[in-house]
C-alpha cells in the first residue's frame, strides 16, 4: 500500500526556501544553489512552485527556479519525475478570497498565472527529459493519493 511515509523518506528540497535564504542574490546564483542541492541526492522530491508576491498589486510573480543551464544538467539524474499541480481558475479565485494575505482577485491574471505555470512545466520536461504527470488540485485527498501513487 502507498503511504505518506513514501514521500517522507525522500529528501525534500523547497526551492522557494532556498530563494528566500539567498534573497538579494542574482537568479543565476540562486539557480546554481538549487542545482547543487538537487544533484547531491539519488532520490529527491523538489517543491519548485514558488512565487514572490508584489505588495503593490497582490499579484504573484513566478520565478522559474532553475535556469536552463541547470535544467539541462539534470539530465545526469537517471530517474526524474515532474508533477504539475494544475488548478481550476474559479477554485483558485475562491481560495484567494479566503486567504488573509494580500492577493490579486483579477481572474484574467489567474488565467495568465495558470498558463505560465503550465508553460514552465513543459519547458522543464523538455530540457530535463523527465517523465511528467499532471494532478488536478481540487480535492486534497484525491490529489494526495494520486501523488503518492506516482512516487510508488
Amino acid at each position: 500500500m502507498v503511504t505518506p511515509e513514501l514521500l517522507s523518506n525522500r529528501t525534500r528540497i523547497h526551492t522557494g526556501s532556498i530563494a528566500r535564504e539567498l534573497s538579494g542574490r542574482s537568479l543565476k546564483e540562486i539557480s546554481e544553489a538549487i542545482y547543487k542541492e538537487i544533484i547531491n541526492y539519488e532520490s529527491v522530491f523538489i517543491d519548485s512552485h514558488y512565487a514572490a508576491i508584489n505588495e503593490k498589486t497582490g499579484h504573484d510573480i513566478f520565478y522559474q527556479g532553475l535556469e536552463d543551464k541547470e535544467l539541462i544538467r539534470l539530465r545526469e539524474i537517471p530517474k526524474k519525475i515532474f508533477v504539475l499541480l494544475d488548478g481550476d481558475p474559479k477554485e483558485i479565485l475562491e481560495r484567494r478570497v479566503r486567504d488573509s494575505r494580500i492577493r490579486s482577485f483579477d481572474y484574467q491574471q489567474i488565467l495568465r498565472d495558470i498558463h505560465e505555470n503550465r508553460e514552465n512545466y513543459f519547458h522543464y520536461l523538455e530540457l530535463t527529459g523527465a517523465e511528467g504527470y499532471t494532478i488536478k488540485n481540487g480535492d486534497l485527498k484525491v490529489a494526495r493519493n494520486e501523488l503518492l501513487e506516482i512516487f510508488r
